[in-house]
């Protein structure tokens, strides 16, 4: 009988709760928790602009490998943060199956870690067109940008990836290898895996591909990327428009 008691209790809790929220939600004004976390994004973004951020080139860097010759052809810069002296195993995991699908990489690590504290196996170093320690700045964006910027004159691609390791994988070599050839099959300028409409249309930058006749748009936004400090920000100022960015662009 007490069961029963507080399992209606709960039920009934539970309703008032949801009814408040939808209750909330339809009312014309902002809620104080949506009003602050927006206010703290506007506050972050006007000490930006108030401020002044460097640039994605002014990070600290150190090359474990250079880049030796000019590359054509598909190519990927590859990013990855690294809290520790190792490479996180799904990362060496999707390397693998790039270099398998003949896709030429470039890999930067976004890392806190001194350069000599560093481990990367020398199998793998040794199939990297290049790799390079990163001071952990302005995440993912900056570091595609900073990388690109240090070779720009030897990178001659005709199809470029942009990849990070926000998402683990990939979980099934042969999918993958699909995944790769539907890419080089699309007639697109530009190509991601995931769309999202929050809080516009754009595509989510953990894995996009830029065929050539994108990627001057695309090196535009490269040239005057800075680092900002959140992922808030990157995610507002850079994921989120990219993609109308190059839809304006035509």
């Amino acid at each position: 009988m007490l069961n029963d008691h507080v399992a209606w209790w709960q039920r009934l809790h539970l309703g008032l709760r949801e009814w408040r929220r939808r209750a909330k939600s339809s009312l014309p004004y902002v809620r104080r928790r949506v009003f602050r976390r927006l206010e703290q994004r506007h506050d972050e973004l006007a000490a930006v602009f108030l401020g002044g951020m460097p640039p994605a080139t002014s990070a600290a860097v150190h090359r474990l490998k250079d880049l030796a010759n000019p590359l054509a052809g598909e190519v990927c810069l590859f990013v990855t943060h690294a809290p520790s002296a190792t490479l996180k195993p799904q990362v060496v995991e999707h390397l693998a199956q790039l270099f398998e699908g003949g896709v030429q990489v470039l890999l930067v690590i976004n890392t806190d870690l001194p350069a000599d504290a560093f481990d990367i196996d020398a199998s793998l170093l040794a199939r990297l067109s290049a790799c390079v320690l990163r001071e952990n700045l302005g995440l993912d964006f900056a570091a595609w940008a900073h990388l690109r910027a240090l070779y720009a004159e030897r990178l001659q691609p005709t199809r470029l990836w942009l990849v990070n390791d926000s998402i683990v994988g990939p979980l099934d070599a042969t999918a993958y290898q699909r995944l790769l050839q539907r890419v080089r099959a699309s007639q697109a300028d530009m190509v991601g895996i995931t769309e999202n409409f929050d809080p516009r249309y754009h595509l989510q930058s953990f894995y996009l591909v830029f065929n050539e006749a994108a990627l001057a748009p695309l090196y535009a936004v490269f040239d005057q990327l800075v680092n900002l400090p959140t992922k808030d920000l990157v995610i507002d100022v850079y994921e989120t428009r990219l993609t109308q960015h190059l839809l304006d662009s035509g």
